[in-house]
């Protein structure tokens, strides 16, 4: 088993559910986690702990947002950050650290440059299945401003002609979207999740296309991924991949296994209840969101095919709304 291990994954990809299998076959999860497992403490934690919200300084969240996106990573950057992970372990001591924090699939190159060899292990879960927060697109600006600055990209994704759907899309929805005397502005529930995942999507497949740069830039040989589908379906090639990551001996140990729909309990238990999956597995969408559907469909198409989520593939293409 290793010394530490990292568990990443974008925002609701199923990460704290590997870092429970990780805490039951053996590894320590740290000090002061909260109820997604991640480690609060080397997040919010700096050497003046703020209590506002707002990133300490020294804190892995004061990092994130100086430092990003670690294309060049002083010593003092590498020997800060293993000195807060270090920091977030529990005070016994234990020989085997597991740190989960979703923004570590943003971190990898400083990850790997102070703890060369620690596995690194991101969580891949199909992103139309998973909607976002507004709070979170503080990120997607900034990945938004990285793309557009640099020559090199790892996926073919066309975002003028996905753009274009969007636009289009304002003119779609304009009797969906009114103002009201007491919230400002009032979405259509039934178009608030596809708004939604459009955004989550934009960010996700960024970070996918950062990671991979990342990875190669690096040259790092430590990043392992995940398919989370398959390990709450107890796919045995996935699960297999998973121990030998872990470097767990005799047999993996894993939580109960949830009694009928695997991913019906977890889109329930990370409060998915307006997800856009659902919606187009059921065929219930209203509309004047063609083009939002479009536009999704654009930006997700080459990872949802690079990670075969081919039943999600196969809806977007029987839609009438896409042809």
């Amino acid at each position: 088993m290793h010394n530490q291990i990292f568990i990443s994954g974008v925002w609701w990809s199923g990460a704290y559910y590997l870092a429970d299998i990780a805490s039951i076959n053996g590894y320590d999860l740290g000090r002061r986690l909260n109820s997604r497992n991640d480690n609060v403490f080397a997040w919010k934690t700096g050497p003046f702990y703020s209590m506002d919200g707002n990133a300490s300084p020294g804190s892995l969240q004061d990092t994130l947002e100086t430092k990003w996106p670690f294309d060049e990573i002083s010593q003092e950057d590498s020997d800060s950050f293993r000195d807060r992970i270090v920091q977030a372990r529990s005070p016994h001591g234990p020989e085997r650290n597991c740190c989960k924090l979703s923004t570590f699939c943003m971190m990898t190159p400083l990850i790997s440059r102070a703890f060369p060899g620690a596995p690194i292990i991101n969580v891949i879960r199909n992103p139309v299945d998973i909607s976002t927060y507004e709070s979170d697109n503080y990120f997607l600006r900034l990945l938004m401003q990285d793309r557009a600055q640099r020559k090199t990209h790892t996926d073919d994704i066309d975002f003028v002609e996905a753009m274009g759907y969007l636009f289009d899309s304002i003119g779609d929805l304009r009797w969906k979207v009114k103002p009201t005397s007491e919230t400002g502005w009032h979405v259509d529930t039934r178009v608030r999740p596809i708004l939604w995942n459009l955004l989550y999507t934009l960010r996700w497949v960024m970070i996918q296309d950062r990671l991979n740069l990342d990875i190669q830039t690096h040259n790092i040989e430590n990043h392992h991924t995940i398919k989370f589908e398959d390990i709450v379906q107890n796919d045995k090639e996935e699960l297999e991949k998973l121990q030998d990551i872990l470097a767990i001996p005799g047999k993996l140990k894993i939580p109960a296994p949830p009694l009928e729909d695997p991913l019906k309990m977890y889109r329930e238990a990370y409060r998915y209840k307006a997800t856009l999956l659902p919606a187009l597995e059921n065929k219930k969408l209203m509309g004047g969101t063609t083009n939002l559907l479009k536009a999704i469909y654009q930006i997700s198409k080459p990872y949802l095919e690079r990670f075969e989520y081919k039943e999600t593939i196969e809806i977007f293409e029987n839609l009438k709304a896409i042809k």
